[in-house]
């Protein structure tokens, strides 16, 4: 509550829903949120009270007095732009629906419109008849904004009290008041006269105290209780077993009785938020207690709750290390010496490299001399002597940490001065010509005359720009795949670029534009920064050919470029993805991705009612296949949100068969401000999911299909966006494979490494975990260049960007594979199914003739 000068109050709040009443798709928005002016022929009284409390009055340019301008403009940043549906802002404040409908009100001689109107809700104005401003909030800094109105205290000011001195002198020596100090506890307490204890009684009162319950240990005995009612042959099946609770969970289910200091169940059923005293981590002991009552069930002691593994520790400290609850550097020694137990040595040599550049390793010379001859026996066994083989882990480290620009040598001494020679192992170059060829026979005639004239200008030795534009699924991967293939074996020098490390996966040689041109991506700079003497600049120099492919980047760089027209342009209609479903499921992709079908005014088309789904994806995608982990990798749920992503996945992963092991994050805050990591709570960070980050509490289950969130190898297949099979699941390291591609069964070993992100909090978050996330069901974007079996499209948060619809249905080889839902697609005004449809027209290169369907 915050009392206005005027003396009149207004309230601030924070109403955190439930899990399933909190609105998340722009139906459900619209439903709780208005931010337009209601037909006054509907509801007058709506009416009046809308244009009487929710509208913003005049500013800006009409009144640049007006107590919202800051520096010039509208604090409030009124008005509004016009915008016939709602968009939703996963970070910050939704942009609510303002639909230009003409509609105005007249207010002090001011014409108003939908732009001025405060978001509100209706029902509370007509309950309230006051300004009720109401927003969806998805911000965590709004958190930090109520708090701050609740703890900053009143208003202040200083006063200063004067006798008027006949001689205009102050005495600053009698102005100077000499008083005691008295702090606000020792005050009440000796006002109202409170004994701390009786005389004699004193050892009384120590020894009755002692022994008292605490809720702490309250919970213990608790948990002993119901283990002996089980015992006891108790059925406890109908009511809450505090044994599967964790300790800050209690409240919730029991209170505690002051008076016999033991929990008792609640007996109405209201449900209590529960919460502990926070601790900081420089009350180390504590904070480690707090960390371990955060992360374990049915504790029974003080010495229970100390054994992690069948071993008793000492201090909480060590027990939470144990448990992986602290950053510890002897985690890394364990990963390497479990991973040591059944990979080999370049795998080894993989893993030790994804900890040292992800990884803030205290002593990385340490770890290195105690792993190094576990790196090394491969080379030992092909006859290296000790020491040379030493120095080719050295150096084979040293190659595979450049890539991800990490000097090896300013953490680790290199063993050798100077690099020992290794087998040289020489292109196949007959190998690459006859499978050019073989796939070049496999060629449509599109694809055919795209690579004539792109081999012809090689031939000719033109320099030229060669742009391939074509739909998802056209085979555009599969023509760079074959001029690649075509130009090593003529001896060609070939370096593939793209743009993110899934494309890149996608092709031989696998680079990303950022590493091979030194792209600055952090800083906005779009510049490379690459010396003509650097030795990176010696392959691109000495190159034939430099191939880019990004289809996000047509507008900002290929269609508004200069050099644009000196591009030659090569355009594939087939999409030989969906040729096995026919020519019509063809075009209707091909309609849907340029925007040609039509829309309603809230950007709907109709969807073939063949495709919707009927509520079940799970069983429709995936069916028997769920269970059958060797082909999970062929099917997924596509979903535009992460929180319908998230859902999806954890419903999957309880269906699979097989034990569940559970991975655990360990989050704090980095940064300059110490503070920063004492002011929030572990449960607070550990129960963020910032989009690119791995959750925290990771569920996997043996066969489970996983995603990767970092590039860890680009070159050697596991990068961002690549698909997983967890084959081996360990405490330290997981041992995934390789879903589909080129490298399809190829094993990789992955750490827990650090992951950051500053995106949606006012801080910087470091989670040290396993870098993966589920992906029975994934986002849209991370399919982008996937080929599918079965695909199913969750709509339950609708499309919000370009061209996500038909990325999303264009992933299915089979027009009968494909499954969408859509809580909203009835439309009951034409009785169809409609979904929404985000197409970009400024972006789009659009396919104008429509040949033939053809056929390899």
């Amino acid at each position: 509550m915050e009392w206005q000068k005027r003396g009149l109050p207004h309230c601030h709040m924070l109403l955190i829903l439930s899990a399933d009443a909190k609105p998340r798709n722009v139906e459900q928005v619209d439903s709780a949120i208005q931010a337009f002016l209601p037909d006054p022929n509907e509801n007058n009284r709506l009416f009046d009270i809308v244009i009487r409390n929710t509208i913003h009055r005049r500013c800006g340019a009409t009144d640049p007095m007006a107590p919202c301008m800051v520096n010039g403009r509208c604090s409030k940043r009124f008005p509004k732009d016009f915008r016939e549906t709602t968009d939703i802002d996963v970070d910050g404040y939704h942009k609510y629906r303002r639909p230009n409908n003409g509609r105005t009100v007249v207010i002090g001689g001011e014409t108003f419109t939908n732009q001025q109107v405060v978001p509100h809700k209706r029902f509370l104005l007509l309950l309230l008849n006051a300004h009720v401003n109401v927003e969806v909030c998805g911000y965590i800094q709004v958190v930090k904004y109520v708090y701050k109105y609740v703890y900053k205290g009143p208003d202040r000011a200083s006063l200063r009290l004067l006798q008027e001195n006949v001689s205009g002198q102050l005495n600053e020596i009698l102005a100077y008041l000499d008083a005691r100090y008295v702090c606000a506890p020792e005050a009440i307490h000796h006002n109202y006269q409170f004994v701390a204890f009786l005389a004699g009684q004193e050892q009384e009162a120590l020894f009755a105290d002692a022994h008292r319950d605490t809720t702490l240990t309250a919970w213990f005995k608790l948990n002993l209780e119901y283990e002996q009612r089980e015992q006891d042959g108790v059925d406890l099946q109908g009511g809450i077993d505090p044994r599967t609770l964790y300790y800050y969970q209690i409240p919730e289910f029991f209170t505690f009785v002051q008076e016999t200091r033991k929990w008792k169940i609640r007996e109405h059923g209201t449900r209590q938020i529960g919460s502990m005293y926070t601790a900081t981590p420089r009350d180390m002991e504590r904070f480690s207690l707090r960390l371990l009552l955060l992360h374990r069930k049915y504790i029974h002691s003080f010495e229970d709750l100390r054994t992690i593994e069948g071993v008793v520790h000492t201090t909480f400290t060590e027990a939470a290390r144990a448990f992986n609850l602290l950053h510890d550097d002897a985690h890394y020694g364990e990963c390497l010496a479990e991973a040591a137990q059944f990979q080999m040595p370049f795998e080894l040599r993989a893993l030790f490299g994804y900890m040292l550049a992800f990884c803030d390793i205290s002593d990385p010379q340490l770890l290195y001399d105690r792993i190094k001859t576990s790196m090394a026996e491969d080379f030992i066994n092909r006859g290296y002597l000790p020491l040379d083989a030493e120095s080719l882990v050295y150096y084979d480290l040293s190659d595979r940490l450049a890539i991800l620009q990490y000097n090896l040598s300013e953490r680790i001494t290199p063993p050798t001065p100077h690099r020992p020679e290794l087998e040289a192992i020489q292109d196949d170059w007959e190998y690459h010509s006859n499978k050019g060829i073989d796939l070049y026979n496999c060629l449509n005639s599109q694809q055919r005359t795209a690579a004539d004239c792109i081999l012809a200008s090689f031939e000719a030795g033109r320099q030229k720009m060669h742009y391939i534009d074509g739909p998802g699924g056209s085979g555009k991967t599969y023509l760079y795949n074959i001029i690649y293939h075509i130009l090593k074996g003529r001896h060609k020098s070939i370096i593939c670029a793209v743009w993110t490390g899934i494309a890149a996966s996608l092709l031989p040689e696998r680079r990303t534009a950022s590493s091979t041109f030194k792209l600055s991506m952090g800083s906005g700079n779009r510049e490379c920064v690459l010396k003509r003497e650097h030795r990176d600049a010696i392959p691109l120099k000495q190159a034939d050919a430099i191939r880019g492919r990004e289809g996000d980047m047509v507008d900002a760089c290929i269609k508004n470029s200069r050099l644009w027209r000196d591009f030659e342009t090569h355009k594939l209609f087939v999409n030989m993805r969906a040729a096995s479903s026919g020519s019509s499921w063809c075009d209707h992709l091909m309609a849907r991705g340029n925007g040609e079908i039509e829309q309603d005014s809230r950007r709907r088309i109709h969807l073939p009612s063949d495709l919707m789904s009927n509520g079940n994806l799970l069983d429709e995608v995936f069916g028997d296949e769920l269970t059958n982990t060797d082909n999970l990798s062929h099917y997924a749920i596509l979903a535009p949100r992460h929180f319908d992503v998230n859902r999806i996945n954890e419903e999957a992963i309880d269906r699979l068969p097989g034990p569940l092991h559970e991975y655990k994050s360990i989050d704090d805050v980095v940064g300059e401000n110490q503070d920063e990591s004492t002011t929030y709570t572990s449960e607070f960070l550990n129960s963020l999911s910032p989009a690119g980050l791995p959750p925290h509490k990771l569920s996997l289950k043996k066969g489970a299909i996983v995603i990767l969130l970092r590039n860890l190898d680009v070159r050697k297949g596991p990068c961002n966006g690549t698909r997983l099979i967890a084959t081996h699941l360990r405490r330290f390291v997981l041992c995934c494979s390789i879903a589909s591609g080129e490298r399809k069964g190829q094993f990789v070993l992955i750490p827990r490494i650090d992951n950051y992100t500053d995106e949606g909090v006012p801080f910087r978050l470091r989670r040290r975990q396993f870098p993966i996330r589920l992906a029975f069901a994934m986002t849209i974007k991370k399919a982008q260049g996937k080929s599918l079996m079965g695909v199913g499209v969750h709509l339950g948060s609708e499309v919000f960007s370009h061209g996500q619809l038909y990325v999303a249905l264009s992933r299915a080889k089979r027009r009968e594979r494909v499954k969408v839902y859509s809580p909203g697609a009835h439309s009951k005004r034409t009785n169809q199914q409609t979904v929404k449809n985000m197409i970009k027209n400024s972006a789009m290169l659009r396919y104008s003739n429509k040949p033939q369907l053809l056929s390899f």
